[in-house]
């Protein structure tokens, strides 16, 4: 039996201010992105994803998101993050920052995408160091 193979988005969310970032979860962003793979691709897009499409993580402080979709639609879930606008009263930016295929790789690209993101909301080093170690050990709890 031939298993199935997952590909992990990490990508960053900005929003016009911090507080609406804070009001977003996981589970908000997965219903956003599920919309907009609907809008745009239709049922053929929403049935192809619908099996493996889930957040894994999502990160108030930074804005940053792991996202695992099957290897055959990654494409198409890369696409609808990128045409993701927010909701009526949220207006966001998303840019995928990598695409992951096995454990070492997504976690060298969302550690650096957490230092990023902790840099760009000024957070100072300290709590910065602290927040990136709390990340690398959720990562490492994923196995």
């Amino acid at each position: 039996m031939v298993r199935f193979k997952h590909r992990y988005l990490v990508a960053t969310i900005a929003a016009a201010s911090q507080e609406r970032i804070a009001e977003l979860g996981p589970s908000e962003i997965l219903a956003m992105l599920r919309e907009s793979i609907e809008a745009n691709f239709g049922d053929f897009g929403s049935g192809s994803t619908s099996q493996s499409l889930q957040v894994r993580s999502f990160d108030r402080a930074s804005g940053v998101c792991v996202i695992r979709a099957g290897r055959e639609s990654h494409r198409m879930v890369r696409a609808s993050l990128t045409l993701l606008s927010g909701t009526k009263d949220v207006r966001l930016s998303v840019t995928v920052q990598a695409v992951a295929g096995c454990d070492r790789t997504l976690k060298a690209a969302a550690v650096e995408a957490y230092a990023r993101g902790y840099r760009r909301a000024g957070i100072c080093d300290d709590a910065a160091a602290a927040l990136l170690q709390r990340q690398r050990q959720l990562l490492e709890a994923w196995q």
